[in-house]
């Protein structure tokens, strides 16, 4: 007992003595501590027990905003602990505790940036290096910055910002691996402009001289070229490029025969042609230009050649419904004092063809458009070219029409047939973009995740399909199943029993019951919505097989196939929805008096048809044709092809037509649904 009593005593009079020491002994640790990881601050509490000792620590939320803690955090972005080194920063106050205040903030927020960067928050990025090219324009890591800046809007698919800031020698203090990406956004961002001149700056290094590689970028560059003075500044400053000379005399020649300056032209060209020591690549392409300049002077700016396949035992029918709405819109313009000539050609192979291999009817096919393209830009003096309607013969025609610089606008259904071509265009429907556009529709706003695809047989169904599956996947939904439908085909019962559990094997339970019922198995609908691209009288079989199996409240999506008067007549529209352009509705009043002067020009015929798209198509090629030949300016063919490269919301009969890249003209798509079996667009 007294023993313990003077272990009590003796413990009471020297713990507070080892717990001094103690504490003294940690601070010094911890303040050692404090100065390794730049300003951290620690604090840390005890509590005695007895037989044992208790230490609880904690750390501050709160960095000291000091220059040794900006390294530390520059230290761990260096060895790539991007996470830790961001959270670290957050920590930070506003304000700094000590030193330079201005290079501090500039440090932090350039951090901010880079890591922001380095972890794929390209939102984030984005908005901090707004902050910092707002507060420290000019500061050392502007052009860093920038780049980072420009690599976020990129990947958010925004647009660039502050161009105009940006010069050859803030490019020349980035690393080539920063500084070529962020030239080539900024010559991309550029020529989208139409800013061609600003483009040329981005290829100049400090010194003023076209940086290596230069030459990807100039054919396209100077293309774009529209003013002589413009040409005039390139061919002094770059004296000592041989290639980029020639291409700038070659776009002199034909910017002053855009701008109607014949005579000018001429005595350009024979300058150039006077000049020695030409090379041979050079001077052919100055002759060609000789030919340029006389189809120009004696070009008919309302003179447009058609070229049709009107004897084709198949697509005459479509032909001559292209050449009734080339035929309304013609007596309309008319009417409205502008004088209109075309110039018809007929693409049709004849009989003859039918002996011929497939290879070699096609080769000839391709031929005769050629020719026709060519006699109707030396002999007819065309301004442009309407037609053809299938796939490769207007890519035929199109290659033939880049000699001439004659644009040419195909009726063809195949989406992006203009890519790489200078002057194809393509004004008809866009049945990819449809098929995408019900995706997003279905499983945005109808919440749909499972889908049933019915697709018609061939090519162009097979790609309709991909084109919807592909974007189903891609917002996170699924394809339940899918049935290739053959073009007479009308029994689609297999293919529904396969989509609603009709085929699964059935318990010995399950086969008695039906056995004595004499009923079919119960389908199974877990799908939501039905994708079928068909016309109306097919989408009337599918809505039926839907209704029989179970799914008639299930939404049936379609594309402009189904956009006809015959779309009436399904039993169910209620669940049907379809993306066109415009409403092909009987009641639709902007298309009413298109219908009545087509029926009074054709309804004489003994088998008188309604317009169709095609018609309609043919009377809108015309119609956008004339609204851009009013401006005098774009009566030549270059100017018409410029004109219609940079054609946006031009009016017409049944829209707004858009150049979207590619050669493609396009209208808004929209989504129609039945209201009293009238089709309503849904926004």
């Amino acid at each position: 007992m007294k023993k313990g009593l003077l272990f009590l005593c003796l413990f009471f009079t020297f713990a507070p003595l080892l717990w001094a020491g103690s504490f003294l002994s940690h601070r010094r640790g911890s303040e050692e501590s404090q100065r390794v990881l730049g300003g951290l601050e620690t604090k840390r509490g005890f509590s005695l027990g007895f037989g044992q000792e208790a230490e609880v620590a904690q750390e501050t939320d709160a960095l000291r905003f000091t220059s040794e803690t900006l390294a530390s955090i520059g230290e761990l972005w260096s060895q790539g602990e991007f996470n830790r080194a961001l959270e670290r920063l957050k920590r930070l106050p506003d304000t700094p505790t000590e030193g330079n205040e201005f290079e501090l903030k500039e440090q932090k927020q350039y951090y901010l940036v880079v890591l922001h960067a380095k972890l794929g928050h390209y939102e984030r990025t984005v908005n901090q290096a707004r902050q910092y090219l707002a507060q420290f324009s000019g500061s050392p890591h502007h052009a860093e910055v920038y780049y980072y800046f420009a690599q976020g809007l990129a990947m958010l698919r925004q647009p660039l910002e502050g161009t105009r800031q940006i010069s050859p020698d803030l490019l020349g203090e980035l690393p080539p691996s920063q500084a070529g990406p962020l030239r080539d956004q900024l010559i991309e961002d550029a020529l989208k402009k139409g800013e061609y001149s600003a483009a040329f700056r981005f290829l100049e290094d400090e010194q003023g001289r076209l940086v290596p590689g230069y030459e990807r970028w100039v054919s396209e560059i100077v293309e774009g070229l529209s003013e002589p003075d413009d040409i005039s500044d390139v061919l002094s400053r770059y004296e000592e490029h041989k290639d980029l000379q020639a291409l700038a005399h070659l776009r002199m020649i034909r910017v002053l025969v855009k701008e109607q300056k014949i005579e000018e032209a001429k005595k350009y060209l024979q300058e150039r042609l006077d000049e020695k020591g030409i090379e041979p690549k050079f001077l052919a392409e100055l002759q060609a230009l000789e030919g340029f300049i006389d189809n120009n002077q004696e070009l008919v700016p309302y003179r447009i050649g058609v070229i049709l396949p009107l004897s084709h035992p198949r697509f005459g029918r479509l032909a001559q419904e292209v050449l009734d709405g080339l035929e309304v819109a013609l007596q309309k313009f008319l009417l409205n004092g502008q004088s209109f000539e075309l110039v018809i050609k007929d693409s049709g192979l004849g009989k003859k063809s039918k002996k011929l291999g497939g290879k070699q009817r096609k080769k000839e096919q391709e031929d005769k458009v050629k020719d026709l393209v060519r006699e109707l830009a030396i002999e007819e003096k065309v301004i442009a070219i309407l037609g053809p309607l299938a796939r490769d013969t207007s890519i035929a025609a199109g290659a033939a029409a880049d000699k001439y610089k004659l644009p040419v606008l195909s009726f063809s259904l195949t989406e992006n047939i203009g890519e790489g071509k200078g002057h194809l265009f393509r004004y008809q429907k866009t049945p990819l973009r449809e098929a995408r556009l019900m995706a997003e529709y279905a499983v945005d706003y109808l919440q749909a995740k499972r889908f049933v695809l019915f697709y018609p047989a061939g090519n162009a169904g097979y790609a309709k399909m991909k084109a919807f599956r592909e974007r189903v996947e891609a917002l996170g939904g699924s394809i339940a199943g899918m049935a290739r439908v053959k073009a007479k085909q009308v029994d689609l019962r297999r293919d529904f029993l396969a989509m609603t559990g009709g085929f699964r094997p059935l318990s010995p339970e399950e086969q008695e019951e039906l056995a004595l019922t004499r009923e079919q198995p119960t389908s199974i609908v877990d799908f939501d919505a039905i994708y079928a691209p068909f016309k109306p009288e097919r989408l009337n079989v599918i809505s039926n097989f839907a209704a029989l199996f179970d799914a008639g409240k299930v939404w049936i999506l379609a594309g402009h196939e189904a956009n006809t008067r015959e779309l009436r007549l399904i039993d169910e529209p209620d669940h049907l929805l379809f993306a066109d352009s415009y409403s092909g509705s009987i009641n639709n009043a902007a298309l009413r008096p298109f219908n009545e002067a087509h029926w009074k020009m054709f309804n004489f015929r003994a088998h008188y048809r309604a317009p169709s798209n095609y018609s309609l198509h043919g009377y809108e090629s015309l119609e956008l044709l004339s609204r851009l030949l009013l401006t005098r300016e774009n009566q030549t063919r270059e100017a018409l092809t410029q004109a219609l490269k940079e054609m946006k919301n031009l009016p017409v009969l049944s829209g707004k037509v858009t150049h979207q890249g590619q050669g493609e003209l396009v209208k808004d798509l929209k989504v129609y649904r039945f209201k009293g079996r009238i089709p309503r667009p849904l926004f």
